[in-house]
């Protein structure tokens, strides 16, 4: 059961840094005359630059690990206790960084999973701690 539910929070870890927490899940009214990008507009988006401030790859991976991490064992003092923000702070980062940073390694699939992988190893020995 405990091994179940990790993954459930891990999955939605992943989601939360790789996604974003802002993804629209339901159409408003504006959208209903939104064209699908295709071609030129599609790739035009896909290059966006996102502002990540100074995050790198191992500072994705151990904030992520940090965040799924503190958020399953103690989720009110890591979130609206402040913690969350307070070492995102103190790395120099925000949350909105880790989110780009995580969009950005959504265009590279095969890397991402890489990441994932050592972020999921990471969790693992914060629990064994």
């Amino acid at each position: 059961m405990k091994t179940k539910l990790f993954g459930v929070m891990f999955a939605s870890g992943v989601l939360l840094f790789t996604c974003g927490c802002s993804a629209k899940t339901t159409p408003s009214s504006s959208d209903a005359n939104t064209v699908p990008l295709t071609g030129d507009a599609q790739q035009s988006a896909s290059s966006e630059v996102l502002d990540t401030g100074k995050v790198t790859d191992a500072m994705w991976l151990e904030m992520a690990a940090q965040d799924l991490y503190n958020s399953q064992t103690n989720p009110e003092a890591w979130g609206a206790g402040g913690g969350r923000d307070r070492t995102f702070a103190a790395n120099g980062v925000t949350a909105a960084q880790l989110e780009a940073y995580g969009a950005q390694l959504n265009r590279d699939p095969a890397h991402a999973q890489e990441l994932i992988g050592k972020m999921a190893d990471r969790v693992k020995e914060l629990q064994q701690q």
